[in-house]
């Protein structure tokens, strides 16, 4: 079994960084030394027994505007089927999208398109995603992806598990 499950946080104890960085610093944007960083980043795959490649990094952007998930919970139990997320996003031309994927896998099993809040307002959405496809026992995470129309900005973005009965 894996030392680290979905949903579970550890501490930065163990790692290689130091000065402003110090402790298990993963960041590949930071101004960390990238060589410490690959070594950080190889002790949390390690700890995780999982491949180093499998670790997926976000890049931080301080804002008040954001994407979030209200409906469902993150790391509820939900059964297979068509399921309701709701949450406040906010996208170019007021373009969001909402995708579900078994955790570890890229193939989708459900993306849909909403509109939402635009380029400096976060607004309301809801969608039905059909998780149907997925398996007992799966972790579903749901993505939600807001963009500024920018190449250089990922946007706004938030995901959470759930998990399938």
């Amino acid at each position: 079994a894996p030392a680290c499950r979905p949903g579970e946080r550890r501490a930065r104890r163990g790692g290689a960084s130091s000065g402003i960085f110090a402790g298990l610093n993963c960041g590949t944007g930071s101004s960390d030394q990238s060589e410490i960083v690959a070594i950080n980043r190889g002790r949390v795959a390690q700890a995780m027994e999982i491949g180093a490649d499998n670790l997926i990094g976000v890049h931080q952007i301080h804002s008040a505007l954001v994407a979030t998930v209200t409906t469902p919970e993150s790391g509820s139990t939900l059964a297979a089927g068509t399921m309701t997320v709701e949450g406040v996003a906010r996208g170019f031309e007021a373009t969001v999208v909402v995708e579900a994927f078994v955790a570890g896998s890229t193939d989708l099993l459900d993306q849909q398109i909403v509109m939402a809040g635009n380029f400096d307002q976060a607004l309301p959405y809801s969608v039905d995603l059909d998780l149907s496809a997925a398996q007992s026992g799966d972790v579903v995470v749901i993505l939600v992806r807001g963009t500024v129309g920018l190449e250089t900005d990922p946007g706004d973005f938030s995901a959470i598990p759930v998990i399938v009965s």
